[in-house]
């Protein structure tokens, strides 16, 4: 099964080589019937393919239908892009899903720490200014189907609400956040990545403000939870059992709790939960243990503030902005507590700017929230975000409808 794997991975078995038309078709193994015809977001078919043969998809957005059997697709993705390659399908449909690919994208994995393996299944990258080419080889046992989508890291300018309603503007686009291969990515992914997904905008914040959090304090990766489905919706709405009452259109985002432990900081609880009149669970007062409240607060100051180049304090605004504003924070009041600690030190060494220094030091943007006692919940200002079309799909187990189960925001 090795030796195989590694035949067709790197194309060394010989066979033939099947480059489809401008409209991405679907591969059947030879001997079995014409698919039906697919949905509206998949191009009809063009061509048979056999299992094994090595298929090309990209560089615009696309999809392909790929019967039972092992098939190796090679991707080209466009350069400086947003990138998000997936299978969709029945759960018990895939065997495998790997990547194949030169450095440092050889470390893309399609497991996150708590992946329950369901389908849809995906993984993100941010693609350099060079090409580059990405190979999947996928084991199927009934029939998925491989998607690649891509938007510009550039899209992230602010839209105004009232010509994004008007229908004078597209809202930014909504995009998996990459997965963390650089070296000072500082962040790990948490959830499973078809709840990964955010704005534009909101991505380029993160990716700057975990990276500099990780260059300024040399200290443990932050674990990022729940964000959008990949469809815009609610986090397990495809499972029929919405995780949040938000989370929705990619302007909201869990952060893990910063510690000193050992490992990365996951979602965990640093104090003591107590039940309020049996519904609402909070932190017990002076129980807070562990958390590394310095760091908390400068990964939010970076967001608020923006960055700067190698982390330098620049007072005057006009020469920094944010990539995306930051709404409202909502976590638990001893945490909050604990940030407001932080800030006269971090002040003092010229680690936070007047603006976040005033915000976090103030009540509004820092909110209170039950249910909020693992994690931050960062909420961004703007509109929601815009899904591709190849990505506006639900999973074929979907039930109607989708029963709220959590009293998370």
């Amino acid at each position: 099964m090795r030796a195989e794997w590694l035949c067709v991975a790197l194309a060394a078995c010989g066979g033939t080589t099947w480059k489809p038309p401008p409209a991405e078709g679907i591969a059947s193994p030879p001997g079995s019937e014409a698919p039906p015809p697919p949905a509206a977001s998949v191009p009809p078919a063009s061509k048979r393919a056999q299992s094994g043969d090595r298929l090309e998809l990209g560089p615009g957005n696309a999809a392909m239908l790929l019967g039972d059997g092992r098939w190796v697709v090679e991707l080209r993705p466009p350069a400086r892009r947003f990138v998000t390659v997936g299978v969709a399908g029945k759960d018990d449909g895939l065997v495998r899903f790997e990547v194949v690919a030169q450095r440092p994208f050889h470390r893309l994995r399609n497991e996150t720490f708590s992946d329950d393996r369901r389908l849809p299944i995906f993984v993100s990258f941010e693609s350099p200014a060079e090409p580059i080419s990405v190979r999947v080889v996928i084991d199927a046992k009934s029939e998925v189907r491989l998607v690649l989508v891509s938007e510009s890291v550039d899209d992230i300018a602010p839209r105004l609400l009232r010509d994004v309603k008007a229908g004078k503007a597209e809202p930014r686009p909504l995009v998996g956040l990459p997965f963390p291969i650089e070296p000072r990515a500082g962040y790990v992914m948490e959830a499973p990545h078809r709840y990964g997904f955010v704005r534009t905008d909101v991505a380029t914040a993160l990716r700057a403000a975990f990276r500099q959090t990780r260059i300024r304090y040399k200290r443990n990766l932050l674990a990022v939870g729940d964000a959008s489905q990949w469809n815009g919706g609610r986090p397990g709405a495809d499972l029929d059992k919405a995780r949040h009452i938000s989370h929705d259109g990619g302007r909201d985002v869990d952060v893990a709790l910063p510690s000193r432990e050992d490992g990365a900081s996951r979602i965990v609880r640093r104090c003591e939960g107590v039940l309020v009149e049996n519904q609402r669970l909070q932190c017990a007062p002076g129980t807070v243990k562990g958390l590394d409240a310095e760091r908390l607060a400068y990964f939010l100051g970076l967001l608020i503030d923006g960055p700067t180049p190698n982390g330098r304090h620049v007072p005057d605004a006009s020469k920094r902005r944010p990539f995306a504003d930051v709404e409202t924070i909502f976590t638990d009041q001893a945490y909050i507590d604990e940030i407001r600690k932080a800030l006269p030190g971090l002040k003092a060494k010229n680690w936070i700017h007047e603006e976040a220094f005033g915000a976090l030091g103030e009540d509004g943007l820092l909110r209170p929230s039950p249910w909020h006692t693992d994690h931050v919940h960062i909420r961004f200002r703007g509109e929601n975000a815009r899904p591709a079309e190849l990505l506006r799909f639900e999973p074929s187990r979907s039930i109607p409808g989708g029963r709220t189960s959590s009293s998370k925001r």
